[in-house]
């Protein structure tokens, strides 16, 4: 069970998103985030990936995860590290993207 209402105030350990950049616009309602958990500290056991305020699903030991289900506009997510206990104590980092209204759901084309 995920208890994002459970918080203490340490600053153990570093989550960086690396892509998509804040503001970046995209064309598709699906985008791979890549991200940086090397320095999850004594207490970060996994991450917390949150899609416009919604918890979409826990990662342990990735450097990428699909996010789908963004809508057309602004979107905003979430990467929170948390202890053992679902705990987020913490370190966090957020992006906030624009998808392109009218474009396909999949992920983009590489040319």
């Amino acid at each position: 069970m995920i208890h994002p209402e459970k918080k203490s105030h340490s600053k153990e350990g570093k989550v960086v998103i690396l892509t998509p950049k804040n503001g970046a616009v995209i064309k598709t309602r699906r985008v791979k985030v890549k991200f940086d958990i090397s320095k999850k500290g004594t207490r970060g056991d996994h991450l917390h990936i949150y899609l416009n305020g919604r918890c979409l699903n826990m990662v342990r030991g990735n450097i990428s995860y699909s996010v789908g289900g963004l809508k057309p506009g602004k979107n905003r997510i979430d990467l929170r590290l948390v202890d053992k206990n679902h705990i987020e104590y913490g370190p966090r980092d957020s992006v906030e993207i624009k998808v392109m209204k009218g474009h396909s759901k999949g992920m983009p084309h590489k040319h």
